[in-house]
């Protein structure tokens, strides 16, 4: 093969890449917005799952976070609604978690996992995932580590990431209302 040859397929490999990249880029730029969608979409029904009687969301930032502060239809604050992401099993457990003011869950939310099917998939079924309401403090934590949630058989990475997940979160939030009440007391 010669150098012309080369340089002529050379040239037709760019111009494939080039084109193969620029309809990527189209495909893009013209799915974006409907994912974005999608996503807001799932996170307000995600939302209603921990909230039901959720009227109105306002969305406070504060350091790396995001606080989810849920109102019903009277303007009366329901709680927050914070995402963990704990690593279990199969990687990291997508949670929403919805905490009262007073630091109980009131529910729970699997959002995404990667756990292994048949076991660890199973802390996003209603048997386990329920057992969160009202719970707060130690409480959040597996049986055998003192608390009161029941781990999943067989997938005991799984439930203890599930359980470690909500607690941060209830922690976090916590931590918020804290600052809001000092805040409150300051002015």
């Amino acid at each position: 093969m010669d150098l012309k040859q080369l340089a002529k397929f050379g040239l037709i490999l760019m111009l494939t890449c080039a084109l193969a990249a620029g309809a990527l880029a189209y495909v893009y730029a013209k799915t974006k917005p409907v994912i974005e969608e999608r996503k807001i979409e799932a996170e307000k029904e995600a939302i209603l799952s921990v909230f039901p009687q959720a009227a109105e969301v306002k969305i406070v930032p504060q350091d790396k976070d995001s606080f989810k502060v849920v109102f019903d239809k009277d303007q009366q604050e329901l709680g927050v609604a914070m995402k963990a992401s704990p690593i279990g099993y199969g990687g990291p457990i997508e949670i929403l978690v919805g905490v009262t003011r007073e630091g109980k869950v009131s529910a729970i939310k699997i959002m995404n996992q990667n756990e292994t099917p048949g076991l660890g998939t199973k802390t996003a079924e209603p048997k386990f995932y329920e057992q969160f309401a009202g719970k707060q403090d130690k409480e959040l934590a597996l049986k055998k580590d003192g608390g009161a949630i029941e781990a999943v058989t067989a997938a005991t990475i799984s439930s203890r990431a599930v359980t470690k997940g909500v607690d941060e979160a209830v922690n976090k939030v916590l931590k918020f209302y804290e600052g809001q009440r000092s805040n409150e007391s300051q002015k």
